[in-house]
């Protein structure tokens, strides 16, 4: 953000947290010109573009029998003692 004043201190930005429903009816009503979301399950006559993707991380207790995977499915995360008591 500071890069973009600095090169365009004449462009101004918002940022406001609204629902992904209501994000998608300002994007479609032109209320907003972009927005970032979880989804892109968007609709007609609006484009999802992957801004960015960050990999998950599990932590897991030495020794533990999910550690002999090289990659850990989704589905087994979670799975076992519960992580609070």
């Amino acid at each position: 953000m500071a890069g973009c004043r600095a090169d365009e201190p004449r462009v101004v930005i918002h940022f406001s947290e609204v629902p992904f429903a209501q994000q998608l009816a300002g994007l479609d009503q032109g209320l907003y010109d972009l927005g970032f979301a979880p989804s892109d399950h968007v609709g007609r006559g609006i484009v999802a573009e992957r801004a960015w993707q960050d990999p998950i991380h599990v932590v897991l207790p030495t020794g533990h029998p999910l550690l002999a995977m090289e990659i850990i499915p989704l589905s087994e995360v979670g799975h076992g003692r519960p992580a609070c008591r």
